[in-house]
């Protein structure tokens, strides 16, 4: 009778641990289910960096198509700076080509934006 109790035992036990999911996964879900404000801030503050940090290139790009859709051949800027806090946008090197002729160099542009009228919806 008492090796009847241990083999039900031992199968019942051996049942358990085939069902229990890896203790990596159980650790992962525990981690995040303790930690989650940590994950999510992280998370955002990686995002914002990377956000900001290809701000720029996006400028870059979105410039020189617009100024190629206006008629030009060529167009490139050397290099953008852009600082949303400040709100201050810098454009140097800035040259434009129709055929081998130069029509446009700005060795250095400096723009300021007011952030408050795009939010209280002032603009005119």
């Amino acid at each position: 009778m008492g090796q009847g109790l241990t083999h039900i035992n031992a199968s019942a036990l051996k049942k358990n641990m085939e069902e229990q999911k890896p203790p990596k996964i159980n650790f992962i879900r525990q981690f995040l289910r303790r930690n989650w404000y940590w994950v999510t801030l992280i998370a955002s503050a990686l995002l914002t960096a990377a956000i900001l940090t290809s701000l720029p290139y996006g400028i870059d790009y979105a410039f020189e198509r617009w100024l190629i859709s206006q008629g030009l051949d060529r167009a490139s800027i050397e290099d953008v700076d852009f600082n949303p806090f400040t709100g201050t946008l810098v454009l140097r090197n800035l040259q434009a080509k129709i055929g081998e002729s130069q029509v446009l160099r700005v060795p250095e542009a400096r723009m300021r934006m007011h952030w408050l009228p795009f939010f209280t919806k002032g603009l005119t």
